[in-house]
């Protein structure tokens, strides 16, 4: 008896899996065939229920659910009408589109995701009940099979109604079904697999990406702090220029004036054509160590820039000192070589006088050259040689 019972519900579990199966495998080849948009019969439901007669004719049953928001709302028009008086067409109107609103918003969709409903498309079960639907996918519409629960029913009760090798029926049920499984399980486990492994390669992308970021912004600040630090270092350079040229006014500038306007120590050499000697002319906030004389043989920065015919040569007399080498073509067809001194931790002039990718040098020293020049007009006036 309790084994009859078991029978007749797994006969009932498996009609309505096989119902559920055969609906979705419809809609799976109506989708694939671009059988009638589902989002179409979504918004014609709320209408097409109330006349809509292919369930009688398929021997279906038809869900009239839908129908019954602008049903019921029609109904109500002549009583509503009576009680308060409201013009009637305004009312069927404003009743009519409540209904088809409600209808459409909450009883279509799940109208349409009832497997005996007579509307079921399987695009909007995929839609509204996605979960579900992905669930059955995987489990259940395989392409290369079909499968449906009647034949483990038959087959069980086929077990049930013999007496003989039961057991092994049993055990073959059981081994199917293990196999079954681990066959899930296995494509389960390779999927989880599959998104670790693409997890941590966009896990180190992204790791990447941070870290490329961080590094050009640091670039940034760094570029953002020299900007304004070169900014603070021509704004002081301005100043001081602008000071040497008030104190030419007032006839008191010299070569200290120079030095204060790049902050560094000057030495500064004339060429004499006939010696092909370089003999120093000035020599302002240095120690004085320099020499008197270099002859153009020398492998002072100071004679090679004359040699080379070079923008600026660099001399670094002991580790963290620096001497930076210009020439100029003076008035009266003279020759000067300005030795710039200084050290590394001299930010100022290094950054007016050394050749960088802020500033252009050239501008700065077209302004000494011009200052060079008017203290050249200041000596030869005052005789001076």
């Amino acid at each position: 008896m309790q084994n009859m019972e078991y029978l007749n519900r797994l006969e009932e579990v498996s009609s309505e899996f096989d119902q559920m199966i055969r609906a979705l495998r419809g809609g799976e080849a109506d989708r694939q065939q671009k059988v009638r948009h589902w989002i179409v019969t979504w918004l014609l439901i709320p209408l097409t229920s109330i006349w809509d007669l292919k369930g009688v004719f398929k021997k279906k049953t038809v869900n009239f659910a839908p129908a019954i928001p602008i049903t019921a709302g029609t109904v109500l028009v002549p009583i509503i009408t009576f009680l308060t008086g409201v013009v009637w067409w305004k009312l069927l109107i404003a009743l009519l589109i409540v209904g088809y609103l409600i209808s459409f918003i909450f009883i279509a969709p799940r109208t349409m995701c009832t497997f005996n409903s007579g509307y079921f498309r399987i695009a909007a079960y995929a839609s509204f009940r996605k979960q579900e639907y992905d669930l059955f996918h995987r489990t259940l519409l395989h392409d290369k099979e079909t499968f449906y629960f009647t034949p483990i029913y038959e087959y069980v009760k086929l077990l049930a109604t013999k007496d003989t090798s039961a057991k092994e029926h049993v055990e073959l049920i059981h081994n199917r079904i293990d196999t079954f499984l681990q066959q899930e399980k296995s494509e389960y486990l390779s999927e989880i697999k599959s998104l670790k492994d693409n997890f941590r390669e966009k896990e180190k992308e992204l790791k990447q990406a941070i870290k490329d970021y961080d590094n050009e912004l640091q670039l940034l600040f760094e570029d953002s702090n020299n900007l304004h630090l070169g900014i603070k270092h021509i704004v002081e350079f301005l100043k001081a220029t602008n000071t040497a040229l008030y104190r030419k006014k007032n006839k008191c500038f010299n070569i200290a004036d120079i030095t204060h306007m790049l902050s560094c120590g000057i030495t500064i050499y004339e060429l004499d054509d006939q010696t092909k000697v370089l003999k120093k002319k000035y020599d302002e906030g240095t120690s004085g160590a320099s020499p008197q004389e270099i002859p153009l043989s020398s492998r002072f920065a100071t004679a090679r820039v004359i040699n080379l015919k070079t923008v600026e040569e660099i001399d670094e007399p002991s580790t963290g000192r620096f001497v930076v080498s210009r020439r100029f073509d003076m008035g009266y067809d003279k020759i000067w070589v300005v030795n710039f001194h200084m050290d590394e931790s001299q930010e100022k002039p290094l950054f007016l006088t050394v050749s960088n990718h802020i500033l252009d040098t050239n501008e700065v020293m077209r302004m000494i050259h011009s200052m060079l020049l008017l203290k050249q007009e200041v000596d030869e006036m005052k005789g001076v040689s």
